[in-house]
């Protein structure tokens, strides 16, 4: 059967989500196993200027909610560098 088929989603494609999560480990101080994280995602962006605009949303939402460098630490890694 053919159906019909889908247009190609517009590029860059950028998703984000706030789920509930579980943790499948020990709990300990200040890490509890229920939590919500904040998902972020840009597909269709060759090198590092999706990874940019992501570390500007986090930050501006950082500095919207009253929070500043002396209440949020932000660590970037890179897969690519820890498979060299």
């Amino acid at each position: 059967g053919g159906g019909a088929r889908r247009p190609p989603l517009p590029m860059p494609l950028k998703w984000y989500s706030i789920p509930q999560c579980w943790r499948y480990e020990r709990m300990t101080r200040g890490r509890r196993r229920e939590h919500y994280q904040w998902n972020m995602d840009v597909w269709g962006v060759a090198g590092a200027e999706a990874e940019a605009e992501l570390l500007g949303a986090a930050t501006t939402f950082f500095r919207r909610v009253g929070l500043g460098a002396e209440d949020v630490g932000i660590k970037v890694n890179s897969r690519q560098v820890l498979a060299e």
